[in-house]
């Protein structure tokens, strides 16, 4: 649960959080346009950049899903925003590291390396990760 009850006046904060989330969204859904039109076999980095987008989409969901969300901490309902909320915010960082990593193979002329395959084993390797560490 994103509000504490402590807070005597939260609706400003909830004001600002739903504008804020509102631009995320839009940014995410204006990157996944763009980007989904230059999406190809060929071009992994954009793949990279349109998960790292669909995880923020996700996220600002689950920040949208908080402000509507009951005062009880055991509804189904925040069950599955923090699930959602849990493995966007793993799978960001995660495909951001792999990004980074794949700018220094493909930036450094002594790699030679299949940009497909790491890109596969990137994506399973993240849904891995993300299954263990918001089942934890």
């Amino acid at each position: 649960m994103v509000w504490n009850s402590d807070v005597e006046d939260v609706t400003i904060l909830k004001q600002i959080n739903t504008i804020v989330t509102i631009l995320s969204i839009t940014g995410s859904l204006w990157a996944t346009y763009y980007s989904s039109k230059t999406l190809s076999a060929a071009n992994v980095s954009v793949k990279f950049i349109f998960a790292i987008t669909i995880s923020d989409f996700l996220f600002s969901i689950a920040n949208l899903m908080s402000i509507f969300e009951d005062k009880t901490l055991n509804t189904p309902f925040c069950h599955v925003e923090a699930v959602i909320r849990q493995s966007s915010w793993i799978l960001s960082l995660f495909f951001s590291t792999a990004l980074a990593v794949f700018c220094y193979k493909s930036c450094n002329k002594g790699y030679s390396f299949d940009q497909s395959q790491f890109f596969k084993q990137s994506l399973m390797l993240g849904g891995l990760l993300c299954l263990i560490m918001t089942t934890l």
